[in-house]
């Protein structure tokens, strides 16, 4: 889950657009009561273990919701790539091809964090999993839910002080309070409010869900985002777990399953043609400047694209550069933040990889700054 807006942290988290970064605190794995064995929260995750549909997602977590597509918090996929990790999902790996996040998420220092919610396109189906519903209307306040996660665990006198350590928790909780956006978790501590496996999610725990057992299946009532427990208050009693009412989302959800394209989002992966946006034009033109590079054709992507003054016999030897860099690769994936800059995977046929970031000055007449290379030896996630 991810921390307050009033208390933060950086973490550092997979690579980003523009090279390593950080950013603001997760939730924490399970939390539990402590007067209750850890083992009891291992031993009550074993129903949504088998179930399967809880994932790891980076550094957090994720509920498959159709055969293709996983539902999570959109703070847990900000520094995703286009080599962002693949998910393992039961026994089977799955690339991610799109992103959609929220249009009006909110998460970065110093803003109150809202829509934190995305959806992740898979490559293939997941075929042996039944995937959780989405809850069409929210629980009733004091309903009791499960909460689940793989992260950080610990209890509420500590806070989440144990690494994760791969385990799925699951603990419950009785919804607290809602309002137009979050459903509210508070965590008890023991006595009369408490109930017997009470706890909340915690840092690496960001993305899971709130479920609700039913006699057709599990349902997902909510996502999990951020505690507001202040300092070293977080994690601890007292403090409310906020998670994204599924309920409320779950037309733009469906436009993001049914109607991907039409659905607004700020940040997209995605497998298939270059992007319309300047970035990928400038790339898809060069690309076929590869197979024919004549004088004319040279001249012309010269005076459009590459900085004023640069004559015919640097471009040429531009383009040779740029061709023995990555011209015998195949575009398989591209990240599109912005009109002006794009990162895309190439493969080769023996399987190895680069990641191409393309940089162009702002403007609509904006021209190439900088091609930068790196080559990708493994998935960040194996």
């Amino acid at each position: 889950m991810y921390g307050s807006h009033r208390t933060r942290y950086f973490a550092c988290i997979l690579g980003v657009f523009l090279g390593a970064s950080c950013f603001t605190k997760h939730a924490a794995a399970i939390v539990r009561r402590h007067d209750r064995e850890d083992a009891r929260f291992v031993e009550a995750a074993v129903p949504l273990s088998r179930a399967g549909f809880v994932v790891r997602v980076g550094r957090g977590c994720g509920t498959l919701i159709t055969d293709r597509h996983v539902l999570t918090a959109a703070h847990v996929v900000d520094r995703f790539t286009a080599y962002g990790p693949s998910l393992r999902i039961g026994q089977a790996t799955r690339k991610i091809v799109r992103i959609s996040v929220h249009p009006k998420a909110a998460f970065q220092p110093g803003e109150t964090v809202r829509h934190d919610i995305a959806v992740l396109e898979l490559d293939a189906a997941i075929t042996n999993i039944k995937p959780a519903r989405l809850a069409s209307s929210e629980p009733d306040v004091r309903s009791p839910v499960w909460l689940a996660g793989y992260g950080d665990f610990g209890d509420g006198m500590t806070g989440p002080k144990h690494r994760s350590d791969g385990k799925l928790r699951a603990a419950t909780n009785r919804l607290h309070r809602v309002n137009s956006e979050w459903l509210m978790f508070r965590f008890d501590a023991p006595g009369k409010e408490a109930l017997d496996l009470e706890g909340i999610s915690g840092t690496g725990d960001s993305g899971s869900g709130a479920y609700l057992e039913t006699p057709t299946g599990w349902t997902i009532v909510g996502v999990s985002s951020w505690n507001d427990g202040e300092g070293d208050r977080f994690g601890k009693y007292g403090s409310l777990e906020y998670y994204g009412s599924v309920a409320r989302y779950s037309t733009w959800i469906n436009r993001c399953i049914k109607t991907p394209e039409q659905a607004p989002m700020t940040d997209r992966i995605v497998a298939g043609p270059l992007p319309d946006t300047r970035a990928g034009r400038f790339l898809q033109e060069l690309i076929a400047l590869f197979g024919d590079c004549n004088d004319s054709a040279l001249a012309v992507f010269t005076t459009k694209w590459l900085r004023h003054g640069t004559t015919n016999a640097e471009a040429r030897q531009q383009v040779h550069k740029w061709r023995e860099m990555f011209g015998q690769l195949r575009p398989d994936r591209y990240h599109s933040r912005a009109d002006h800059t794009l990162a895309v995977e190439f493969e080769s046929n023996d399987g190895s990889r680069k990641l191409i970031r393309v940089y162009l000055d702002y403007g609509p007449a904006g021209r190439l700054l900088a091609i930068r290379s790196s080559t990708l030896e493994t998935d960040p996630e194996k």
